[in-house]
């Protein structure tokens, strides 16, 4: 058997040696010197080995292991999945606001929870730089009142002039709403809301633009632009089904009542669908309420809030919460029906009688029952006396005695009037409302015998409390301080008062009449006149004498004693047996409108 071979030249073969000693020499170069590497290595640990001194091996021993150590933990780390990491630190960050958020609303300190909640988002943006996270960190600084800082994050992620995190656009335009950031120079408030409101819509941000549509509808609304305000509420309502009950208001209000009823169905079948998975929720059904509220349908929105105290027995605060919602609705059926020739005297102040059952403070109720009582017959009568009643007991209803004494106040009833304001700043512990409707009767009645001092202290108090509230203060009270003070011949500090208080009062005389004699004392004769020829309109156009306009059931009114529970019919401070006690729905509250006072929403919202 022969075998191939290959047939060269002596010469080729010489050549082909001279290639392959140098491809060796070159591949095989590095190879030789690692080998005289490991060699010298070994041969100097041979070295240590035969000096070697048991002594010093125990003493570097700690060193070596350590050094192991370091360079293991260097490699595991190095090695270590970063998304992995970050989940972390992201888990933790939640974790730690949401135990903050626990210690804050128990009153206790919550610095420990802020922090590591603060430097996790703060690691976790050095692994992701990304504007959920800024977004994040801006939240704990917020809970840790550093509104500067939040503000500067809030302008990095969401730039007036970029569409870039719908979160933060939102945010921003709470902010201009709420009064809490100048819009740029040239703009107003709200355009500047208007900007970042329709780049949270661009961003397409699911948790961003239903909400910034809302937003959108309610200032085009107060902007008198119907068009625009229904198409940004038509886009909401498709994100958020269970919006369509702001439809429903709308085309209430706008009288066209069809077209509420049909959102108003719609919304319901939305509640409904859920409240068959889960009927413990009690958001979702005073929802319904409010939907069949719309759809007119009273009796059934009543029955749903029962049916949901049932379920609640247990927790008084959802009976307190159902009980006030099922007076509203009494309240919703009573205005329904008040016009509707069919339907009784005695029917309409039944439906009031209830109200009170469920809610005896139900500040809505008391003007209702005494525009009753002025009317003719028994039932008017009852109206009154239902009032008083509630001005008797052992508990008695300083809201009661608030509406009798403006009632007795449009009489002309001074000394009534002033009875009853007494015992309501008595029993409401001066409440700002009632403080200033008693501030005026006691700085000018009776003649001869006022005490205007006394007066400018319940006035001032009254302010006071409802600017360290941060709520709107009625223009009235202004003019209430404003009259006193130039009572006392403080003429210069009681002017800006006055006028401060116009807009509250375009067609009372009296203010008119006031700030003329009060520009006089200060030698401006030329604003003088203007204001006593306003005055002289005001009277010509006006017949007969006519009362200072006080606040009441039309003006600025106070809120209930959130400490006072409702009590039933049977003065149980319970519901009826068997009756309801709603949660208020969980609805957005509309931003309120350029200008104007919104929730305290301007701060990085919850996700």
């Amino acid at each position: 058997m022969r075998f191939f071979r290959l047939n060269i030249s002596p010469r080729t073969r010489r050549k082909l040696g001279r290639y392959w000693s140098r491809v060796s020499w070159y591949v095989g170069y590095p190879f030789y010197h690692l080998r005289n590497l490991f060699v010298a290595i070994g041969t100097m640990f041979a070295e240590w080995w035969r000096r070697r001194n048991l002594r010093y091996l125990l003493q570097g021993l700690p060193s070596l292991l350590l050094t192991a150590g370091v360079i293991l933990f260097g490699l595991l780390v190095f090695a270590q999945d970063r998304n992995l990491l970050a989940n972390d630190y992201q888990r933790q960050g939640y974790q730690s606001i949401l135990d903050a958020k626990k210690k804050l609303s128990a009153g206790d300190d919550a610095t420990p929870q802020l922090a590591m909640a603060e430097m996790c988002f703060q690691r976790l943006l050095v692994l992701q730089n990304k504007d959920v996270n800024l977004y994040m960190l801006a939240q704990v600084l917020d809970v840790r009142k550093q509104s500067e800082a939040v503000i500067d994050l809030l302008r990095t992620m969401a730039p007036g002039d970029k569409t870039r995190y719908g979160l933060a656009h939102l945010n921003m335009a709470e902010l201009y709403l709420t009064g809490k950031l100048p819009p740029p120079p040239g703009s107003s408030p709200g355009r500047a809301a208007e900007n970042h409101l329709k780049r949270a819509v661009w961003s397409k941000d699911p948790s961003a633009a239903p909400r910034a549509n809302l937003m959108l509808s309610e200032l085009y609304k107060v902007w008198n632009m119907p068009k625009e305000a229904e198409k940004h509420l038509e886009d909401a309502a498709k994100a958020v089904p269970e919006w369509r009950g702001f439809q429903a208001e709308w085309f209430r209000r706008k009288g066209q009542p069809d077209q509420a009823k049909l959102y108003a169905q719609m919304a319901a079948q939305v509640f409904r669908r859920r409240l068959e998975k889960e009927p413990d929720n009690h958001t979702d059904r005073a929802s319904l309420a409010d939907a069949l509220v719309l759809m007119g349908d009273f009796p059934e929105a009543v029955e749903t809030l029962r049916l949901g105290a049932t379920l609640a027995q247990e927790n008084e605060q959802l009976h307190r919460n159902y009980a006030v919602k099922a007076s509203t609705v009494y309240v919703s059926w009573y205005l329904a029906k008040k016009d509707d020739p069919k339907i009784s005297l005695s029917e309409k102040f039944d439906l009031l009688q209830k109200a009170l059952e469920w809610f005896p403070n139900n500040i809505n109720v008391f003007p209702l029952l005494i525009s009753l009582s002025h009317q003719t017959g028994p039932e008017a009568e009852k109206a009154r006396q239902a009032v008083v009643d509630r001005t008797m007991g052992d508990k008695p209803s300083w809201m009661a005695h608030l509406y009798l004494g403006m009632d007795a106040w449009a009489s002309n009833n001074v000394p009534d009037a002033r009875h009853h304001w007494e015992r309501a700043f008595e029993l409401s512990k001066g409440a700002p409302l009632v403080a200033n409707n008693l501030a005026w009767v006691v700085a000018n009645y009776p003649p001869g015998n006022e005490d205007p001092q006394r007066g400018l202290v319940m006035i001032d108090e009254a302010i006071k409390q409802l600017e360290e509230k941060e709520e709107p203060v009625d223009p009235r009270f202004y003019g209430t301080r404003g009259h006193i003070l130039a009572k006392l011949g403080r003429h210069k500090e009681a002017l800006p008062e006055l006028e401060k208080s116009i807009p509250g009062n375009q067609n009372d005389e009296t203010l008119f009449r006031q700030l003329a004699d009060t520009c006089e004392k200060l030698d401006m004769n030329k604003l003088s006149e203007d204001y006593r020829r306003r005055a002289d309109e005001i009277k010509r156009k006006m017949a007969g004498p006519v009362r200072r306009p006080l606040p009441g059931p039309d003006g600025a009114a106070p809120d209930a004693p959130k400490d006072a529970p409702p009590t039933g019919p049977g003065g149980d401070a319970k519901p009826p047996a068997g009756t309801p006690a709603p949660a208020t729905p969980k609805t957005p509250t509309p931003p309120v409108p350029p200008g104007g006072k919104a929730a305290p929403a301007g701060t990085p919202g919850k996700q």
